[in-house]
């Protein structure tokens, strides 16, 4: 058993999953047309992204465990890569909107709806890693929060085009933001090796 401080990892995880819930709060407002369009919800994602990985970072450091890390960053990437296809589809469903008035081609739209359903596969994916980095700090922390974040953020990455998948996401950052916030700032942690075992038999 170590004893490691995580008072920082904690205090960048809460302000960073905050802000995860600020750049939903902001996206809404602006889908809704109650705002105009402005570059807040990209900055608050990107801070929030920014400041948990540091988070997670400083906390696989101390508990030896670097797949908490790699497993985060690896879910982080792929999400990022499915939000590029998202918009590419995005952009291909609005131009074969102008278009069809005119003889638009249809096979724009549906490539779009095709990579529509590849960005889905891309984020449930993305959400798994995620998930995965999750359950390895709740097993080393003794922090059932983090595991009930990822459970959530992965079942909600299936439905993410409909509402209820939404929503399954922002409940999921609750927890996260529960999780970071119940992280004690001196605490007695389990070596990787004895980490690794425990994750094996669940």
């Amino acid at each position: 058993m170590d004893e490691v401080n995580l008072r920082s990892a904690k205090i960048l995880g809460v302000v960073g999953s905050i802000l995860c819930i600020l750049g939903t709060f902001f996206s809404f407002l602006v889908l809704r047309r109650i705002i105009n369009f402005n570059p807040f919800p990209i900055i608050f994602f990107i801070a929030a992204t920014i400041l948990i990985l540091f988070a997670l970072n400083d906390i696989s450091k101390k508990i030896k465990n670097r797949k908490i890390y790699s497993n985060f960053l690896t879910g982080i990437i792929l999400s990022t890569i499915g939000f590029i296809i998202l918009l590419i589809a995005l952009g291909g469903i609005f131009i074969s909107l102008l278009t069809e008035p005119f003889g638009g081609s249809q096979s724009i739209g549906l490539v779009s709806g095709i990579l529509l359903i590849v960005f889905n596969c891309i984020f449930v994916i993305s959400t798994y890693f995620i998930k995965m980095s999750f359950d390895r700090v709740s097993v080393a922390l003794n922090n059932s929060y983090f595991k009930t974040s990822g459970l959530i953020l992965f079942i909600g990455s299936f439905f993410l085009i409909v509402l209820i998948g939404v929503l399954a996401m922002l409940v999921g950052v609750i927890f996260e933001i529960i999780a970071f916030f119940k992280i004690k700032d001196e605490l007695e942690i389990k070596t990787f090796q004895e980490e690794d075992i425990e994750l094996q038999k669940q």
